[in-house]
C-alpha cells in the first residue's frame, strides 16, 4: 500500500458488495468482484527476477611467436527461481499457487 486513493473501477455489476476487503478477478467477464479474504483460490503471484549473478572473466593466455592475451567475458544472468516463469517483456518471475487464501498468498 503506497498511500495513494483507491479509484479501481472495472468492477462486475453490483460489485463490490464492501463485505470484505479482498478481490478477485471473474475471467470470463474480465470484472473484478468482492471475495473473502479466507476463501482458498489460485494466485499468480510475480517478483522481480533475483539479483543479477556476475561471472567471472575467463583469461587464456597463448603463446605463439607472440603472447596474446585473449579475455573473455560472459554477460550477466539472471535467472528465476526454481519453478517459477519469467517474462522477458516485463522482467518478471511468475508462478501460479493454488489453494491459499490471501494471507497465505501475500
Amino acid at each position: 500500500m503506497d498511500g495513494t486513493s483507491f479509484d479501481f473501477s472495472d468492477w462486475e455489476n453490483a460489485q463490490p458488495q464492501n463485505v470484505s476487503n479482498c478481490g478477485a478477478v471473474v475471467i470470463q467477464g474480465e470484472k473484478w468482484i468482492s471475495a473473502d479474504c479466507d476463501k482458498q483460490k489460485p494466485f499468480v503471484c510475480l517478483i522481480h527476477v533475483p539479483t543479477e549473478i556476475s561471472p567471472q572473466p575467463s583469461t587464456t593466455t597463448v603463446t605463439t611467436t607472440t603472447t596474446t592475451k585473449i579475455t573473455t567475458t560472459i554477460s550477466h544472468v539472471k535467472a528465476c527461481l526454481p519453478l517459477w516463469s519469467h517474462n522477458p517483456s516485463t522482467s518478471f518471475c511468475y508462478k501460479v499457487f493454488d489453494n491459499m487464501n490471501w494471507l497465505d498468498a501475500e
